[in-house]
């Protein structure tokens, strides 16, 4: 067994957690020698990306970027695996419930959230913020990262109150593999600051607008920005039509300020930093406890959480009844409880075999290239050799299967090779959201 092979076999997958547009977040055990184990949560990019090096660069990139943020308000990324088949981003197991579903359940219960858990939890948030945003690379130079993308999607509470923040794949940041194109538009609508979707130059402090928003949402358990399109959300957002959450909930008027000004159209108003907002916001009220923040949780989701518990406890005992086993082959690595996303190990077609291979050409050929843009920075080699060393895997694995299956393909069907040759060639979903500012802004 290679190298590259027997790391991805450490990873056991199990029930899969959670899912996007580009991967699934599997609950997962890493296997070691003498009996060691530990309970992870693997992200793993979907099949039918890996050929697409948009996609994979963009994956390594939330690697590399989240691996350089060391911090208790964010969750830490382990390892990043390529194995040809696969491309697996490993992650610390963090027993919680995304804070939008926490919302989600307040808001059936017609439940604001108690003031000093709010404060907490936003609190916490922006401390994470605030470490992404001062992050350096190996040189010791700013990262100059940007979030992007911070909603109550990507910010956890655990079972324990502690907060952090995930989910670093669309961040900006110097030295990306994969970059925004003109006229793209990366993150979450309703969470974007005015001059993000317009197109401007952007810097942390369209995270500060964001954790406003947050902030806002967090204290009152609503959506801030509603519509029945789109382009009613953009106008809102531009025209800053934000009504004060006092009136919707009781919010102290220190609080409240913290709040308007984070949400501030011009930037120059809003605070400088994550961190310069949540000091003002621990000024402005009292913090809940983390044991505090714990029973809220529980009181909105402890029936969700004993369910994962369960599961966790499962995988262990099952490491537990062998724990001198050798790991198995990086094909098998995946033993899903849900069967209807278990990887495929049988044997595949040979048209399969050699779409493998000319993919991962294309990807390696991707990535150099990609490479060789970076050159007008400071560590060209350094911002790309994580994602040469994925695609040369993918590369590598996938030659050898296409050479192995040369005798096999003479003996294919010209139906099958077509259908193959049709599913290969499918469309794969779009890295970010284009706008058409003239019908969002309601103009001809």
């Amino acid at each position: 067994m290679s190298e590259v092979a027997a790391n991805a076999a450490r990873y056991r997958l199990r029930q899969a957690i959670g899912s996007g547009g580009m991967a699934r977040v599997h609950l997962a055990r890493l296997s070691g020698p003498m009996g060691f184990g530990r309970t992870v949560a693997v992200k793993r990019l979907h099949d039918h990306l890996l050929e697409h090096p948009a996609f994979v660069a963009m994956f390594v990139d939330e690697a590399r970027m989240a691996s350089r943020v060391r911090h208790p308000n964010v969750v830490s990324i382990l390892d990043v695996v390529a194995d040809g088949k696969q491309l697996l981003l490993v992650m610390d197991y963090v027993h919680a419930e995304p804070l939008s579903a926490l919302l989600s359940a307040a808001h059936k219960r017609g439940e604001p959230t108690p003031l000093p858990v709010a404060v907490a939890v936003v609190s916490g948030m922006l401390h994470g913020l605030h470490a992404a945003h001062v992050a350096r690379d190996g040189n010791g130079d700013p990262l100059e990262l940007v979030h992007r993308d911070i909603s109550p999607q990507n910010v956890l509470v655990d079972s324990d109150g502690q907060v952090r923040i995930s989910d670093f794949g669309i961040a900006k940041a110097r030295g990306r593999l994969s970059s925004t194109q003109p006229g793209e538009v990366k993150g979450k609508l309703g969470y974007m600051a005015p001059e993000q979707i317009e197109g401007l130059a952007v810097d942390r402090r369209i995270d500060v607008y964001a954790a406003g928003v947050v902030l806002w949402e967090t204290l009152t358990a609503q959506r801030l920005f509603t519509g029945d399109s789109e382009g009613e959300i953009v106008r809102k957002i531009i025209l800053s039509v934000v009504e004060p959450p006092s009136r919707h909930v009781p919010v102290p008027p220190a609080v409240e300020a913290v709040v308007m000004r984070a949400l501030s159209a011009d930037p120059a108003a809003r605070f400088g930093t994550a961190l310069e907002m949540a000091e003002a916001l621990e000024a402005a009220a009292r913090l809940a406890s983390q044991r505090e923040v714990a029973r809220w949780v529980e009181g909105l989701v402890g029936e969700r959480l004993a369910a994962r518990a369960a599961l966790v406890a499962a995988a262990e005992r099952d490491d537990e009844a062998s724990p001198f086993d050798e790991p198995s082959p990086a094909r098998a690595v995946v033993q899903e409880l849900d069967p209807t996303t278990r990887l495929r190990t049988g044997p595949r077609g040979a048209t399969s075999r050699v779409g493998w291979a000319v993919g991962a050409a294309v990807l390696l050929l991707a990535a150099v290239a990609l490479a060789s843009t970076a050159g007008g920075e400071s560590t060209p080699r350094l911002h790309a050799e994580t994602g040469m060393r994925a695609a040369a895997a993918l590369a590598a694995s996938a030659a050898g299967r296409a050479n192995a299956a040369a005798a096999a393909a003479q003996g294919a069907s010209a139906t099958a090779a077509a259908g193959s040759a049709t599913a290969a060639a499918s469309a794969p979903p779009r890295p970010a959201t284009k706008f058409d500012k003239k019908k969002l802004y309601g103009r001809d």
